[in-house]
């Protein structure tokens, strides 16, 4: 577990771009951009407490940062919204991301291989249902280099986001 301002300093080492700030950061957990305290720390007196985050939130920030100069913020959340209800869990991890990526892939290639599908308003839906499949595609190969940047920038094996 990870408190924000510490992820923050560390994902700055992973992104190309600017970092934004703590508040920024926060407000993209709000929105569902990043996964939200799964503990709290206490600073005991009047220090108040400080959220903890998973490890995977240093991948998580640097894969929206590189992410957003091609898609908004209500895509990247859907997209990872849609990633998430086929798991278990609602971590997103090293452990299941390359489960999830074939999945991804053979929607891609029955995408391509429509087969009966001709009828009106068809291909609009599989056109539709292409691109979101592309953008899931696209961020779950963005996360799974920066969790293994975030690995050696933590000087951690990839183990400790599963």
């Amino acid at each position: 577990m990870i408190d924000l301002k510490t992820a923050r300093d560390k994902a700055d080492k992973l992104a190309d771009n600017e970092m934004p700030a703590l508040s920024s950061l926060r407000r993209w957990i709000s929105r569902g951009l990043l996964s939200g305290t799964i503990d709290y720390s206490e600073k005991g007196r009047a220090g108040g407490r400080v959220g903890l985050y998973p490890d995977s939130i240093v991948a998580e920030i640097a894969t929206v940062i590189a992410l957003k100069n091609r898609y908004n913020h209500k895509e990247i959340v859907e997209v990872r919204e849609n990633i998430i209800s086929d798991l278990d869990t609602k971590q997103i991890n090293s452990k299941n991301i390359k489960e999830i990526l074939k999945k991804r892939y053979i929607k891609l290639e029955k995408l391509f291989n429509p087969g009966d599908r001709s009828g009106p308003g068809e291909m609009e839906e599989t056109e539709n249902l292409f691109r979101q499949t592309f953008k899931e595609k696209d961020y779950l190969e963005t996360y799974q280099y920066y969790i293994k940047k975030a690995a050696e920038v933590m000087n951690q094996d990839e183990k400790i986001f599963q």
